[in-house]
């Protein structure tokens, strides 16, 4: 087994000692975590300004905050040690995870750097991490279009010349015009991840749609010369057999036979059941017949191909359209089969391509035995990215997707990850591992998994041939066991992973009188005179119930993607992989990312287009931060006197002399419980009134002494089948005393034990639960600042605001707009068939006043997988949400609801603007005499589009644009009211805009005209720096992000995913009001 960092063999983790990328500056003394050449991780304290992570370090060479890789430029998300809307830490933290200038929690700690990778096993060893350092961006960077720019400018150069825009009267315009765009902030030039496409579009296209059935071997000799073929039985409405790798062999065959018949078209296909091509086809029959003859096998195929269409794609039109914005019809996405057509032209080359493996539609990865570049793949030599050695890694891939954008075409094309199996002979991944099947037992168990329903080509001798023939197939993997396979002429003995001398089947040799039982061993000594390695499992190329061995010598395993849940170390090992600057992203865009892409193919010059050298320019603006408000602490000097203002400086602050704006109620009964840990009582009961006295000194709570009937221990261990019960109890027996908040001690990490406290606090008994990690709160270095991240829930929970806009739009000032986010989150990362059908969870937040600093809460269950709300119950949320306002504003409604509806993909803005608005309305119906005025604000995460800077005085200092950059023009449509806002100082990585789109406007252009877009962009940014749990700006505005961990702290109510979802599972009515989710 490896040990964690000793060794080359096995991985080192980290560099040498006091590495250059040591988490420490230069005061870092080395804190070596393995051993031999795995030390390094060298831990010191930063400087006090920039905090954990050294110096404010060169544009694209790292620096700044963070728990970094690639020259320390990182840092945690927040969560239950940092994650989104997890269990204990916030993101960022009561000093932020990364103060001031950042700093974590009261303390500044040294930057963390190299880490090292990750070798042999899951779970175990590390090779060096490929960290290196970052590339710059280049220093010369062209201009704008101007010829784009001066056609955004001409749409708005006379006011509401684009909203004034005239469509056929036949036609309901859905989604509102943009306004203008916005103006505010210091302009900036910006890099952005798209490339200029170039078409000639003086021609349509023709898009024919696919249909196969698999003809009967006996019958079709006979009927093809009529064109009428016999079917497989299929039942109505079920789905053709073909799909995977077989479907896009017929479909290759499909078009290479169609060619024949169309020698001046130019064909493209996505390999599953399309075809585009560039003039109507020549076919001679309608079904074809498409032959295919398997490698390895005399048989051939036969299939019936129907072609349905063609449905004209017109590309005049969408030319028209793009140099004018003027619509035909109120559609959206806009020429959305157009765009289909032509992403699968652009992406035929590469798709066709071999050692190139395709997820999904837009995702391509070299993973054939062709891809050696250390930095896009996997290297059969180096394990630096590999969580099974040779056999399992994450890889490098490019996503590409074509993008209308006012007056051109554009090709968002951005760096991707994966986990792959990749292409590698099964012996050679065994001898690495130097694998025996009675030693290796859990290294087996490891590669079982990873080899489970594997494609593979397999080796064998033909009956008449003394040539190896191969086949590819889908195979069940490792042999395990023997047990309960019942063959017959089949005997396996009782062992784990049984080899092939432990495997024995009845054969017949040509010397043979009888059939004689022979292990596989002895088969292939005496018919090929080979020598099997009997300390090798065998795999299983056959079924479970009708088995085929096959040993590993003739194996090999074809790359593929691979579903697998990995656990924290695969996890942690994929983020740092993927982690990478803005610098390091350009260039792989630049060099690899177009070679693998086949930008110059010849086929896009058949269809007319033709991909820039080079990523576009764009105009950006950098919004100001805003004005925050705390009181100030004892002893508070300067700007942090009465009254406690100041400007955040690159996206984030700290609360060193600070308390809360708002305290929340005061605590006159609380309880501490400590569940599974071994301190002394004592030593525990310290712990709580040291952070009780925090609070009160540090914060401005109010909060009693001493805990309602002193400490309350819980003896659990792990894996404890009654901790349930026993949590349940101790709980309740405080529950009944009236403490109004439970502090609780965990001895670490554990996320069944949390979701067990979350579920009898939230639901059964209706009281507030703190946790706190044992391991944290117990050391004294680092102490106070997690205390303080601790307390930014805990006052959150008893209502209390932690800091306050003190200058924003007037709309929110005015006190009279309620602002709203919801989500819907869907079952992932299931393991079985019945988790995977859950029902889906909504999550809605809505502000009470115009502090906007509490955020309660309802959720819901939903139809599963279905992202569109049409129920009732979405209707009456929103009526809880205007009764709690009214109840908090002397009996006021809001006049102006503003709503983030978080995750909605383009697709499906029209079905919120025909199922949810609508429930919405009814919402307001039922409480106003006359209706509030609402705008509907799409937020989406979850997209390619990336920004870098062209200058370092744009820089911020982890190479990222500076926080606050909006973008809402050169990539985006004239037409549609959208916009990119990275309001966050990203810690780690290449920051991810947000993107915004407004699918419905009644707000901003009545009340604010041309300062409409100015208007919505600042309050979408001020709202970024309102997230309680954090004191850093945000990358999406909070009332979305609540309403995701809303989503999943229901989840947890719910049982995890339970399938059933039985027994009660909403929030107690106690604490139904409140930010409990948080």
């Amino acid at each position: 087994m490896a040990d964690r960092g000793g060794g080359y063999e096995r991985g080192k983790r980290g560099a040498s000692r006091g590495a250059p990328r040591d988490r420490g500056g230069a005061g870092g003394a080395p804190r070596g975590r393995g051993g031999g050449d795995g030390a390094g991780r060298g831990r010191g304290r930063g400087d006090s300004q920039d905090g954990r992570g050294g110096g404010r370090g060169a544009p694209f060479r790292g620096g700044g905050r963070g728990r970094g890789e690639y020259s320390g430029d990182g840092g945690g998300r927040g969560g239950y040690e940092g994650g989104r809307g997890g269990y204990e830490g916030g993101r960022g933290g009561y000093e932020g995870r990364g103060g001031g200038r950042g700093g974590r929690g009261f303390g500044d700690r040294g930057g963390r750097g190299d880490r090292g990778g990750r070798g042999r096993g899951f779970s175990r060893g590390g090779g060096p991490s490929r960290s290196f350092e970052p590339k710059a961006l280049p220093v010369t960077f062209p201009e704008p279009d101007k010829s784009v720019n001066d056609l955004e400018n001409d749409l708005f150069s006379v006011e509401g010349k684009m909203a004034s825009l005239s469509v056929s009267k036949e036609i309901a315009v859905r989604l509102p015009y943009r306004p203008v765009f916005g103006t505010r902030g210091a302009r900036v030039k910006l890099w952005a991840n798209y490339f200029n496409l170039d078409l000639k579009a003086d021609k349509d296209l023709y898009l024919y749609h696919l249909e196969f059935f698999k003809i009967d071997a006996e019958s079709s000799a006979s009927e093809s010369d009529t064109g009428s073929f016999k079917k497989n039985k299929r039942e109505k409405g079920e789905a053709p057999a073909l799909k995977g790798a077989k479907l896009g062999q017929v479909v290759a065959a499909t078009v290479d036979l169609v060619k024949t018949f169309n020698t001046d078209v130019a064909l493209a296909t996505e390999l599953k059941s399309k075809i585009v091509a560039t003039a109507k086809l020549n076919l001679p029959q309608n079904p074809m017949l498409v032959p295919l003859t398997t490698e390895g096998s005399s048989r051939r195929d036969l299939y019936s191909v129907s072609f349905e269409g063609p449905r004209i794609l017109n590309l005049p039109q969408m030319a028209g359209y793009l140099k004018t914005m003027q619509e035909v019809d109120a559609s959206f996405p806009k020429f959305e089969d157009v765009v289909d057509g032509l992403n699968i032209v652009l992406g035929h080359t590469a798709r066709t391509n071999p050692s190139i493996s395709v997820v999904g539609s837009r995702r391509f990865f070299e993973t054939g035995k062709s891809s050696s570049n250390p930095d896009d793949g996997y290297d059969m030599d180096e394990e630096k990215n590999f969580l099974v050695p040779t056999v399992l890694a994450i890889c490098r891939g490019y996503f590409q997707s074509v993008r209308l954008a006012t007056g051109r075409l554009l090709l968002n094309t951005n760096v991707t990850h994966g986990v792959f199996r990749v292409d590698a002979e099964v012996k050679d991944i065994f001898r690495r591992l130097n694998i025996d099947r009675r030693n290796s037992l859990e290294d087996l168990h490891v590669l079982a998994r990873v080899f489970n329903r594997a494609r593979v080509e397999y080796r064998f001798r033909g009956a008449k041939s003394d040539k190896d023939l191969k086949r590819q197939k889908t195979i069940m993997g490792i042999l395990e066991s023997g047990r309960g396979m019942q063959v017959e002429g089949l005997k396996i003995e009782d062992t784990p992973f049984p080899g092939p001398s432990q495997v024995t089947f009845l054969t017949s040799l040509p010397d043979d009188v009888a059939p004689v039982y022979r292990t596989v061993t002895q088969y292939y000594k005496e018919k090929y005179n080979v020598d099997l390695n009997t300390s090798w499992p065998l795999l299983n190329v056959g079924t479970p119930i009708k088995p085929t061995f096959v040993p590993a010598e003739f194996c090999r395993i074809l790359p593929a993607p691979v579903k697998i849940k990995l656990n924290d170390a695969d996890s942690q090992a994929m983020i740092e992989f993927a982690c990478r600057q803005p610098g390091d992203n350009y260039h792989s865009i630049m060099n690899r990312g177009q070679d693998i892409l086949q930008h110059d193919a010849g086929l896009l010059k058949d269809f007319g287009l033709k991909v820039g050298k080079g990523l576009l320019t764009v105009h950006g603006r950098e919004l100001g931060a805003p004005t925050l408000c705390y009181k100030p602490g004892v002893g508070a000097k300067g700007p942090r006197a009465t009254p406690a203002q100041f400007k955040p400086s690159s996206g984030a602050w700290n609360m060193s002399g600070l308390k809360f704006a708002v305290p929340g109620k005061p605590i006159t009964s609380w309880g501490c419980v400590a569940i599974g840990i071994q301190a002394p009582d004592g030593e525990i009961i310290k712990i709580a009134n040291e952070f009780r006295a925090q609070v009160n000194n540090n914060c401005g709570l109010i909060m009693d002494e001493t805990p309602t009937d002193g400490l309350t221990r819980v003896f659990v261990k792990p894996g404890d089948p009654h901790a349930q019960g026993k949590i349940n109890a101790a709980l309740a027996r405080l529950a009944k005393q009236q403490v109004q908040i439970l502090l609780v001690f965990i001895p670490r990490k554990d996320t069944q034990l949390y979701a067990a406290i979350k579920r009898v606090g939230d639901v059964d008994l209706g009281v507030h639960t703190v946790c706190m990690d044992w391991k944290k709160a117990s050391k004294d270095k680092g102490r106070a600042g997690y205390f303080g991240n601790v307390a930014l829930k805990w006052n959150l929970k008893m209502g209390g605001i932690n800091h306050q806009l003190v200058d924003t739009v007037g709309l929110i000032k005015d006190g009279k707009t309620m602002v709203v986010g919801y989500d819907v989150v869907h079952p992932t990362n299931v393991a079985t068939a019945a988790e995977a059908a859950a029902p889906s969870v909504v999550g809605l937040v809505a502000s009470i006043d115009k502090d906007l600093g509490q955020w309660p809460a309802t959720a819901w269950v939903h139809t599963s997988r279905q992202e569109v709300c049409e129920d009732e119950q979405l209707k009456t949320a929103f009526e809880s949400r205007l009764d709690l306002w009214k109840a908090k504003n002397n009996g006021r409604l809001p006049e102006n609801i503003i709503i983030y509806r978080d995750g909605v993909s383009e697709g499906q803005f029209a079905l919120v603007l025909e199922k949810e608005v609508p429930r919405i309305r009814a919402a307001c119906r039922t409480r106003y005499k006359n209706p509030p005025r609402l705008a509907l604000i799409v937020s989406v995460k979850r997209h390619h589009t990336r920004f870098y800077p062209t200058t370092p005085e744009h820089t911020s200092r982890t190479g990222n644009v500076r926080p606050g950059t909006v973008v809402d023009r050169g990539v985006t449509q004239a037409r549609y009211w959208d916009f990119f806002l990275t309001a966050h100082d990203s810690i780690k990585g290449t920051a991810r805009p947000a993107h915004y789109t407004v699918v419905l406007d009644e707000i901003f252009t009545p009340r604010a005209g041309r300062n409409a877009a100015d208007d919505l962009e600042t309050i979408t940014h001020d709202l970024c720096y309102m997230f309680g749990r954090a004191t850093r700006a945000v990358s999406i505005c909070p009332p979305a992000y609540y309403a995701d961990i809303v989503c999943e702290r229901a989840r947890i109510h719910r049982g995890l995913l339970s399938p059933s979802g039985k027994g009660r599972w909403q929030v107690h009515e106690n604490i139904r009001n409140s930010m409990y989710y948080v």
